[in-house]
């Protein structure tokens, strides 16, 4: 562990005696702040507040490098942390970088800290390991240490005091004391209790006592709220310079608040053109997964006590208008068995290759190599040919496996001709025949990555034109949509190409659970722009993945993808934690969250039969480099760029512009915006550069986000001097005690900020608390370049009014239009369905309803009962040969059973949860209960071979017989209703059901009364 002035740096090294047993639940970006702590892991607790209940930051990353990272338990926060980790047989390794700006303070040497490091080992027998021994958990105060961060610059001047406490909101406490022990001085110690632009609201003088640890309970009292405090210590006599000085900021808790975005006074139709979209024969896309798998979905519902049909569920993806997403092994099975060419469910195919059809030791996703390619496009003469095919999609990821599993083969086979070839070919055509395919994922030269990067960009491309030759000799009638990038902004891809091959792009979108952050309307603006396609149809992560969403969050998060230009969706509807789990596992949302799904629905069909939204021109732009985002070292899949995103928000939320994405492959007639911003721009061709330097010479403004971008081409030639004349800063130099820009009456807040040298001609318009140059204007030629001091495009500052009201006046100042209602709409809440009501009382105490993946009881009664069988079951045992109470039998225990460990996952078995019968002979359930109250219904959730019923109650018997054509699909689970021609007040009644040699499943019974 070790620090310096800006980072706290931690490294584990975990060694692993089975390797092949770690637990790697988490694996994909998309699943930060997932439960991250139940795989192997490594765990950082940092507690800067130091008292009781006050929480603490938690952070645990596992051995993908994925991230868990929450302050008392609020995971909105997203801290700028960084991590590699990586396999090191035996074991492996963990290196992380956690900004102490994060954590409310940067420490100078009085700050005492306390923190705990743990691993977690679950491979048998799990292991724990802490920093100290303790009771409780990783958690427990008994488990942390104190530590000091000190950096080499200020070892030898610590303060004289130390504080131990800045407490919390809550519980305002700061605790202090003499650092040496030995020193008899006291000093006088002010503490200011500062608001959100850092203004002085409270302020007290204390002093210390030698040899005693004071404790001081400030009041927070006053007009505004407190956010940090200031402490500075002074000479014993209180006058003359500080000897120390630092603040600390209160982390703001966003629990309760909502997860998306929600815009003032929306408007929907009032927006929309008279422009029609196209007919593909689908309105979107489900990915498929265990719906319409009978045997699999029939586990499933046997154990939670749910109908289900494959066939209904076939025809529900064509009632929705969406086509089935499968890959190459389902296609046969998705057309018969799932009754797809019955019901003319159209299908989406993408290519996918047994892994006894590739060459001995590849896979597919080495999508780049010839031999990989041949299977590729084979793969797709296969499935253009065949039946109901309406769509080809590339693939799922495909950038960002290859680049990673490249990587990987090279180390692992650095003698093998295709991947050799390649290496010598990345290095001759664009490494400057120094860069290959990179050693391993933690190169940390940019270069390096900007070449393998550019060569996977072009070879996929190739390959995308191929494949689309190929399928439209064979089917010319074929749709054609992407590949599926990972729900970030891409680290390789240009898109500018993809208008040439697709016909529809996609790409995920990543789900924050931040008010303050679109990432769905940037994203799907991204690909729009630089793609030029019209029809987009991204993959809205709204399913309980990376996040859980109510509905009306669900529809603003829909919402803002639409108002970016998404036509139509592709919806990944699985169950992901459950399936990882293997725990309540309710494999798709119609089952889990019908709210969530019908939602997701209903927008989809609403969209398809609207016009489009009459967008406005834009009338200015950003700037977004391809070869500076390439440069970003690290996987696609771990280190997400977001400068983009947050200055998405600026623009859109802020000064409401309408603008547009450019990046070095679509800078044509630049002439038309008002204004480029640019933050991602540190690596920029020299024909790019000309082109922004034309921009502006002929009278258009350049913002400069990023004060040390435009500094080198791609090929790593450096453009300072250019940079120079250009921005008129002659140089820049890194400052870590500018806190925020003093703009007009606006106080800018800075994370990371430069200190800027201007040139002469240059005019400072705008200072930094500490008096140097904050905003830089440059007139060049008839336009001019203004440089900020400080990247304001950071998560710290995500949704920051000041920051807002800057760009709304510089996008004033530029004369583009401002506040354009397109960033108002909204699609109608209308379509939320509404709450269901179910009338009556279920007095088996077993009815469960799904909302939102949570298992809700409201008809339930408090009623006890208990049921017996006889004759006993052929398959599974009840608890008990006798009575059975309601709600521990297995024909009324469903509140326990959906949140079991799945029998479609085969971590239990079906009989756990339901009983069968293999009997000619009648079976009969009776059952009593210890009131008298007038039942109306009994509810029967069976399989198999039903017959008749009869239902004995109050010396009277009600016949059922079957329903014709009730069991034609012996696979589905179905509810029997038996509802009784008017209720029957009583205590007890009696079901017989008539005996057949067929197999008879019963799931769950329910016992209605009316209320």
């Amino acid at each position: 562990m070790g620090c310096d002035e800006k980072n706290l740096y931690l490294a584990f090294i975990c060694s692993e005696s089975a390797p092949g047993k770690m637990r790697r639940i988490h694996t994909h970006i998309e699943e930060r702040d997932s439960a991250i702590y139940n795989d192997d892991c490594v765990e950082i607790f940092i507690n800067p507040f130091n008292v009781p209940g006050s929480g603490v930051f938690h952070f645990a990353v596992n051995s993908c490098g994925l991230i868990y990272d929450a302050v008392k338990g609020d995971t909105s926060y997203d801290s700028g942390i960084k991590v590699a980790a990586k396999l090191t047989p035996p074991g492996w390794s963990a290196e992380i970088v956690i900004p102490f700006a994060d954590l409310g303070v940067v420490p100078r040497g009085a700050e005492v800290i306390r923190i705990n490091l743990g691993r977690e080992r679950q491979a048998p027998p799990r292991e724990f390991s802490t920093l100290k021994a303790g009771s409780g958990g990783f958690h427990s105060p008994d488990r942390f240490v104190s530590f000091r961060p000190v950096t080499m610059r200020t070892r030898q001047a610590v303060s004289p005091v130390s504080f131990y406490s800045f407490g919390s909101l809550d519980t305002p406490l700061l605790v202090f004391g003499n650092t040496n022990p030995k020193d008899k001085t006291s000093y006088k110690v002010r503490i200011e209790t500062l608001d959100a632009r850092h203004k002085t609201v409270r302020r007290f003088t204390l002093k210390t006592k030698p040899g005693v640890t004071s404790r001081f309970e400030y009041r927070l009292l006053g007009k505004k709220k407190a956010s940090a405090v200031r402490y500075t210590v002074l000479p014993p006599s209180g006058k003359g310079m500080p000897i120390y000085s630092n603040v600390f900021t209160f982390p703001v808790s966003s629990v309760g608040k909502a997860q998306a975005m929600m815009v003032d006074r929306p408007l929907f139709k009032t927006l929309l053109s008279r422009e029609k979209l196209p007919d593909f024969g689908a309105i979107g896309l489900q990915w498929t997964f265990g719906v319409g798998i009978d045997g699999y979905m029939n586990l499933f519902a046997r154990q939670c006590g749910m109908p289900y049909s494959g066939r209904e569920a076939s025809r529900n993806y064509k009632e929705a208008g969406t086509a089935m997403l499968i890959n190459s092994t389902m296609i046969d099975f998705a057309n018969k068995n799932a009754r797809c060419l019955e019901f003319k469910t159209p299908l989406v195919v993408m290519p996918r290759g047994e892994r006894y059809e590739y060459p001995a030791g590849l896979q597919h996703n080495l999508y780049v190599l010839p031999s990989v390619q041949k299977v590729y496009l084979e793969k797709t003469k296969y499935l253009a040919g065949k039946p109901n095919v309406k769509m080809l999609i590339f693939g799922d990821e495909m950038a960002e496996y290859c680049e990673q599993e490249v990587i990987n083969f090279f180390r692992k086979m650095p003698e093998h001709p295709e991947l050799k070839a390649i290496h010598e070919r990345i290095k001759k055509e664009y490494g400057n025949g120094k860069y290959g395919i990179p050693s391993s994922i933690e190169e940390s030269d940019s270069l390096a990555w900007i070449a393998y990067r550019r060569f996977l960009n072009d070879e996929l491309v190739k390959l995308y034109r191929k494949t689309v030759e190929t399928a439209k000799k064979i089917n010319p009638r074929l749709i054609i949509v992407s590949d599926d990038p990972v729900g970030n902004q891409s680290k390789l891809y240009s898109f500018s190409e993809w208008k040439e091959f697709c016909d529809i792009v996609t790409h995920q979108l990543y789900p924050r659970k931040n008010p303050d952050i679109d990432s769905f309307g940037f994203m799907t603006r991204y690909l729009r722009d630089l793609s030029g396609v019209e029809n987009v149809w991204p993959v809205p992560h709204v399913e309980e993945y990376g996040a859980s969403f109510t509905p009306l969050e669900v529809l603003c998060k829909l919402s803002a993808a639409y108002r970016n230009g998404a036509t139509g969706f592709n919806f990944y509807f699985d169950d992901s934690p459950g399936r990882r789990t293997r725990k309540k596992y309710m494999i798709h949302e119609m089952f889990g969250a019908p709210d969530r799904y019908a939602t997701n629905i209903n927008a989809l069909k609403l969209i398809a039969k609207m016009p489009r939204p009459a967008f406005p021109e834009a009338d200015c732009a950003v700037f977004s480099g391809t070869d500076s985002l390439r440069a970003i070292p690290g996987l696609m899949l771990r280190r997400p760029p977001a400068h983009d995103m947050y200055l998405h928000g600026y623009l859109g939320y802020g000064a409401g512009v309408w603008y547009k994405f450019i990046n070095e492959k679509t800078m044509k007639k630049l002439n038309r915006f008002k204004f480029i911003a640019t933050a991602e721009c540190e690596y920029i061709s020299q024909e790019a550069f000309n082109a922004l330097r034309k921009y502006v010479a002929d009278g258009g403004t350049l913002l400069l986000l990023n004060a040390n971008g435009l500094r080198s081409t791609p090929e790593g030639r450096s453009l300072l001097s250019e940079r120079s004349k250009f921005t008129g800063i002659l140089n820049i130099a890194e400052n870590n005690s500018s806190r925020e820009i003093k703009f007009k009456n606006l106080q800018l807040p800075l994370g990371r900020s430069w200190k800027l040298t201007p040139a002469p001609a240059a005019r400072v318009i705008a200072k930094t608390n500490d008096n140097l140059p904050g905003i830089v204007e440059h007139r060049f030629g008839r336009g001019r370049v203004i440089t900020l001091a400080g990247n304001p495009c950071i998560g710290k500052f995500a949704g920051n009014k000041n920051w807002k009201q800057y760009f709304l006046k510089f996008a004033e100042e530029c004369k583009a239009k401002t506040l354009c209602d397109m960033w108002r709409l909204e699609l109608p809440r209308s379509i939320i369905p509404a709450v269901k009501t179910f009338p009556g009382s279920c007095i088996t105490n077993n009815f469960v309803y799904w909302q939102s993946y949570k298992p809700l009881q409201p008809n339930n009664t408090n009623i006890s009962g208990s049921y017996t069988l006889a004759p006993a079951p052929d398959y599974g045992k009840d608890h008990s040969a006798g009575a059975n109470a309601f709600g521990t039998g297995k024909l009324t225990d469903r509140p326990k059973a959906v949140l079991g460990f799945s029998a479609a996952e085969r971590k239990s078995a079906w009989t756990d949860w339901a009983l069968g019968w293999k009997t000619d002979k009648p079976i009969t359930i009776s059952c009593k209960w210890n009131k008298k109250v007038p039942v109306s219904c009994v509810k029967l959730f069976v399989d198999g071979v039903w017959c008749d019923a009869v239902i004995s109650i109050n010396g009277k018997e009600y016949k059922f017989p079957c329903p014709a054509g009730f069991n034609a699909d012996n696979l589905a689970v179905k509810e029997v209703r038996m509802q009784l021609p008017s209720p029957v007040n009583a205590d007890a009644l009696k079901i017989t059901i008539s005996g057949n040699k067929e197999l008879l499943c019963i799931s769950e019974m329910e016992i209605w009364s009316q209320k």
